[in-house]
């Protein structure tokens, strides 16, 4: 206290502004990361396809610094503070400074016994200058009270103007870090020794409060926009529009960062510049020329930086740039931060813009919490890209395989090619499409829809210019030309500005490609692009399945040609056989009833075996016409209600002469009169005769059993042996005309009677166990009593 400083130092000249700035370059690398300019796939918000990497950055070259807002705890505890103080020490007026965070200006936040002319006086007084920073120097070093005198005191008027400085006490208010927060000013006399004790003490004090109240408006600014960033990641997650989900991160931003307005840009790859996504705060009459407006590429400031991904502050100082007052004009604010969104990948989507009204310095946190913002931003944006590709994928798949039923239901192969040009054309929404298949060394045209549908050269030969066409033949991979260029007098295809080859491959390597196309430039979508090997794929498998019907029809007229003339074979030779047949039956039975006269008995048994084997060829013969006839549908059947109960009969004086020379017992199951079912009688006699002949020719001892099962819909005949049986594996084998088991069934009676049952639409099954016999089941429709009584009284009125 007995080395007063002296008040040199703390004039200022008269055209200084009210706060001290520093204007530094920040090094490279600060806040950034370096990526590429990636181009991704679209997604469509709003009326727009955004895509790839937005051309705005961020740059940290010059960031003033001002002074922070005070919160309004912080003034209510120092002025407690200030007004204790001074009537403790009896003083006339006092004021207390306080320093921003990097020290480079202050503040008044609290007063006691100035007038309004004195609190403005000290407002013009206390920002820091290059004059008056010795002042602050000194008190900083001194870390105690200081009496300040002056040679030209004026006690009257205490700060009345910046060359007539009052003798003051100054206490300096000194952090825990030894870091000078602020001053507190007492117009007083010079004080006693208790009086610097008890302004020592007061300091630290108030140096505590400060620095506590600080950390909790701090703490509790934190906390809001830790709930801020929770919102926000609760809208991500949102079911909702992607529009919806950003206008809500923007309304969200300018709540918890006190700024006037903020916009969520993407960068566009068709329009070449940054669209507005959501917007919140803008005033409506900068809509239009703002978040109305598109950020195109050359025409941000600051772009390369943005590119990068650095964050950009702007604020309105008489140092910055034009480029930048002319968009914080724009704007209307005094300082804009624009955040790149960054995907995790690293690549620039587009940028997060946040406008505050009055020019202040963001702190490292504000910065961070800001670029978290961003993060989420982008996650929304990626999130409903993402969802947009899928559906988009969706629908190309659906619409892709609609197309395959379609082109399964033509008829020709013609009408097949034309339907996949034609649909082709309206999945990728163009106008032109054309397939070429390989012809020698050109691709030539085999269908076409749309502007080149009247073409007659549409030809590409294969060793030509390199063109799309071409390049998807050789290389088999799907050429994408979305912004050719206009050759009117060219081949027909170079006039297409945009072009999608598809090549088509076969498993013998490329056979064509299909190609559509449009007039105008970008009709292809990059996430369409990629489903486009799909459709080549249906594509080629169409045209081989073209090739192999054509191929199949062919065979089939062969075929059917060859069916018929064995039929016809097989029918002419059964009716030549059987008149030859005829004759030696009539004969040998002629023979037989001794017409010619007694024959010996030798001749006599001679005759019975070529009787029984000309009947046994008779009977091969009339089976021979019955197959042929079935296979030329030919063989009809009448149904009719018919009673089982007569025909059982016949088939057990039947079985009993099969079986008359084998040690084998017939047993008949006769059925009641009641039991009836619908059934050619004929054919069902002819069934049930090949059914007990096969029985009795591989029974050589035991039973052949003939039995019936009534139900209400139907009606079952089980035709039963104890014969040597079926092997499993052949029982399904045994119904084919001519097949053999084991070398020893051979015939045409199984087959005949399958078809026949299946003609009065009945069933015929067999189960059979080797070495103990089989056992065949014949189901036929039953009839109704209505029905039996009505053929009944049908019969009755005939026999009349």
């Amino acid at each position: 206290m007995d080395a007063p400083i002296d008040s040199v130092g703390i004039r200022r000249k008269s055209d200084d502004c009210c706060r001290y700035r520093t204007i530094g370059r920040s090094k490279p690398g600060g806040r950034q990361r370096i990526s590429n300019a990636n181009r991704s796939d679209s997604l469509q918000v709003a009326d727009e396809q955004c895509h790839g990497t937005c051309v705005a950055g961020s740059n940290a070259d010059s960031m003033d610094v001002t002074a922070p807002q005070v919160s309004s705890i912080l003034p209510g505890v120092v002025d407690d503070i200030l007004s204790t103080f001074a009537l403790a020490l009896r003083a006339r007026a006092a004021a207390a400074l306080i320093l921003d965070a990097d020290g480079t200006s202050c503040r008044t936040i609290a007063s006691w016994g100035l007038t309004d002319g004195d609190r403005e006086r000290i407002g013009r007084w206390s920002t820091i200058g290059d004059e008056a920073r010795p002042y602050w120097e000194q008190l900083a070093a001194a870390a105690r009270p200081v009496y300040v005198t002056t040679p030209r005191a004026d006690a009257r008027r205490p700060w009345q103007g910046v060359a007539d400085v009052p003798p003051h006490l100054a206490t300096p208010l000194i952090g825990g870090n030894g870091r000078l927060l602020g001053v507190i000013l007492l117009d007083t006399t010079p004080p006693h020794d208790e009086d610097l004790i008890v302004a020592a003490k007061v300091g630290r004090l108030a140096a505590i409060a400060i620095e506590q109240t600080r950390a909790a408006e701090a703490r509790a600014l934190e906390l809001t926009r830790s709930a801020v960033l929770l919102d926000i990641v609760r809208e991500v997650d949102r079911p909702v529009e992607l529009p919806e989900v950003l206008a809500a991160i923007c309304r969200k931003t300018v709540e918890a960062f006190g700024s006037r307005q903020a916009t969520v840009f993407f960068y566009s790859r068709r329009h070449r510049a940054s669209l507005p996504l959501a917007d919140y705060g803008t005033p409506a009459h900068v809509v239009p020329r703002f978040a109305g407006g598109r950020y195109m590429k050359g025409n941000i400031p600051h772009e390369d930086e943005v590119a990068t991904g650095r964050t950009v502050v702007i604020e309105r100082a008489d140092t910055a740039p034009a480029e930048d007052i002319a968009l914080l004009d724009l704007i209307e604010v005094s300082t804009l931060v624009m955040v790149p969104l960054r995907h995790d990948d690293g690549t620039v989507r587009g940028l997060l813009s946040v406008g505050f009204t009055e020019a202040r310095a963001c702190t490292p946190e504000e910065l961070s919490a800001l670029e978290m913002v961003a993060r989420h931003a982008v996650m929304a944006i990626m999130r409903a890209r993402f969802l947009h590709r899928t559906a988009e994928s969706a629908r190309f798949r659906a619409a892709v395989s609609s197309l395959a039923v379609e082109l399964n239901a033509a008829t020709t192969r013609t009408e097949t090619l034309q339907t996949l040009c034609a649909r082709g054309c309206e999945i990728f929404g163009v106008d032109t499409a054309v397939l070429l298949l390989e012809a020698g060394d050109r691709l030539v045209a085999t269908a076409a829809c749309g502007e080149l549908a009247a073409s007659s050269d549409l030809v590409v030969a294969l060793d030509g210019a390199h063109s799309p066409v071409t390049r998807a033949f050789h290389t088999r991979v799907v050429v994408h030309e979305n912004d050719r260029p206009r050759r009117d007098d060219g081949a027909p295809l170079d006039r297409l500005r945009s072009v999608l080859a598809i090549p088509l491959i076969a498993s013998e390597g490329p056979i064509g490609v299909l190609v559509f196309g449009a007039l105008r430039p970008r009709r292809f979508r990059p996430n369409v692009v990629e489903e486009a090997p799909l459709l080549g794929a249906l594509a080629a498998a169409v045209l081989h399945n073209a090739a192999l019907m054509g191929q199949l029809h062919d065979s089939n007229q062969r075929l059917g040609r060859l069916s018929a003339l064995k039929d016809q074979f097989l029918a002419n030779v059964s009716h030549d056989l059987r008149t030859p047949l005829n004759v030696i039956i009539g004969y040998a039975q002629l023979a037989l009833e001794d017409t010619f006269g007694a024959p010996p008995t030798q001749l006599r048994e001679i005759l019975e075996r070529m009787l029984s084997s000309a009947r046994q060829q008779l009977v091969l013969v009339q089976d021979l016409l019955d197959v042929s006839r079935l296979e030329l549908n030919g063989l009809a059947v009448k149904l009719a209600p018919m009673s089982l109960a007569p025909l059982f009969v016949d088939m057990e004086f039947l079985a009993t002469s099969l079986v008359r020379h084998k040690p084998v017992r017939v047993v008949v199951d006769l059925p009641d009169q009641n039991v009836w079912v619908h059934a050619d009688a004929d054919r069902l006699r002819q069934i049930l005769t090949n059914l007990l002949a096969n029985a009795a020719k591989f029974t050589d001892e035991g039973t052949i059993g003939l039995g019936v099962v009534g139900e209400a819909e139907h009606v079952r005949i089980d035709v039963v042996d104890s014969g040597i049986g079926i092997p499993t594996d052949e029982l399904e084998s045994i119904f084919e005309p001519f097949r053999q088991v084991d070398g020893a069934r051979a015939g045409l009676g199984l087959a005949i009677a399958h078809r026949l049952t299946q003609l009065m639409h009945g069933t015929l099954t067999v189960e059979s166990t080797l070495g103990r016999g089989s056992r065949f089941s014949l189901t036929l429709p039953a009839v109704r009593p209505a029905d039996r009584s009505e053929v009944a009284s049908t019969s009755a009125s005939i026999a009349s």
